[in-house]
């Protein structure tokens, strides 16, 4: 997981440039990278279960950049 935390990095990095032809390429890894954590997160609040889960600030941390990305994408695609 630290290697997709990293990857994200250095795309959002090179989100940075307002090249055109990036902006495609930038949102299709950053629609990937929502998906991955997004799974991450529910098979974490699978495993441990809903107050386990937030108990660690890590964790509600980690759901709270989930949610604000899911938001973001409703959003985008004018799903809310």
């Amino acid at each position: 997981m630290t290697l997709t935390v990293l990857l994200n990095t250095v795309v959002l990095v090179l989100d940075l440039n307002d090249d055109v032809q990036n902006i495609d390429y930038l949102s299709i890894c950053n629609f990937v990278f929502t998906g991955i954590f997004t799974i991450e997160m529910i098979l974490k609040i699978t495993a441990y279960g809903f107050k386990k889960y937030f108990k660690d600030f890590l964790n509600s941390m980690d759901a709270f950049i989930v949610t604000m990305s899911l938001v973001e994408f409703m959003t985008t695609f004018g799903i809310v």
